[in-house]
């Protein structure tokens, strides 16, 4: 099944929503997400308010399979990742970050309704785009209902 090899390095759950709202897949997170070192420094003070820097340096990222994801017999893991994650290392086409959030009355979030990778228009976009045509046939192939 396609969702197996979805694996979620996010700190939270990954909650998969079809059209009407109803959960097709909750991915659990693993044991150690994907994070980002950062750094921060005062830059200067505008009266008593400061303004930052923050730099954002290398992850601690999952290997890739070496196996290409836009190829249609690619039998390896995606890996579900922040949207920070996915554009600091957009040659990595095996990282997706939910996308259509849906948030309930109060802002809460609930799930997504799909998942994104990231397209640099400089970058191989078509390549990116074919991954996007990709999963949306094995999901639409290996839905949950």
């Amino acid at each position: 099944r396609m969702f197996e090899r979805i694996i979620n390095y996010t700190p939270h759950d990954v909650v998969l929503l079809d059209g009407k709202g109803n959960v097709i897949h909750t991915f659990k997170p693993e044991k150690r997400p994907v994070r980002m070192k950062t750094g921060v420094k005062t830059l200067a003070k505008f009266d008593d308010v400061p303004v930052k820097q923050i730099t954002f340096g290398e992850a601690n990222l999952p290997q890739p399979s070496g196996e290409d994801p836009t190829s249609k017999d690619y039998k390896g893991r995606y890996y579900i990742v922040s949207a920070l994650v996915a554009t600091r290392h957009p040659e990595r086409t095996d990282f997706l970050m939910p996308h259509d959030i849906v948030r309930d009355e109060k802002g809460v979030v609930l799930g997504c309704k799909s998942f994104a990778v990231v397209a640099w228009k400089s970058n191989d976009e078509a390549l990116q785009l074919s991954t996007i045509d990709l999963l949306n046939n094995w999901v639409n192939q290996n839905r949950v209902m």
